[in-house]
């Protein structure tokens, strides 16, 4: 990612926005209040003379990017001590702390780049939102009490 795929003011970030995904489309993932906090850091403390958010740590006196996904990742494992995590599970992670939150389906499906609405969400995950069911289900007004 370039740091001009990044929107601070709309507190957007677009991934893949060089199509260069596993689907080759891009999305729009908007900054939770934890993304926009790590983003403006990462702005601050960034190399002036780096287009990219992941700069190669062998980059030198060039301006490239980290090799692979898996490099920046392995950096990132490091630092916070998650040696044991893999792209997958956080990526697992994410999407069930969506679901067990209760956004809905299809904005969760969209972000890691699912386009079928959030079927696979729903049969993968959607057993980890019964505490969520139950609660709207508490709310429902099924006659109205005026």
């Amino acid at each position: 990612m370039r740091w001009q795929d990044v929107d601070l003011w709309n507190q957007q970030l677009t991934i893949g926005a060089d199509a260069d995904t596993k689907n080759s489309h891009h999305r729009v993932v908007n900054f939770s209040a934890e993304l926009k906090s790590l983003v403006h850091e990462m702005a601050d403390n960034r190399p002036r003379d780096s287009s990219f958010l992941f700069p190669s740590p062998q980059r030198g006196e060039r301006d490239i990017h980290a090799k692979s996904l898996r490099e920046s990742f392995t950096l990132v494992r490091v630092a916070a001590g998650l040696s044991w995590a893999g792209f997958h599970d956080l990526r697992r992670f994410f999407v069930a702390q969506c679901v067990i939150e209760g956004l809905d389906f299809m904005t969760v499906a969209s972000w890691p780049g699912h386009s079928d609405g959030g079927v696979l969400v729903g049969k993968v995950y959607g057993h980890l939102a019964d505490a969520h069911k139950a609660r709207m289900a508490e709310g429902l007004p099924l006659l109205n009490k005026s």
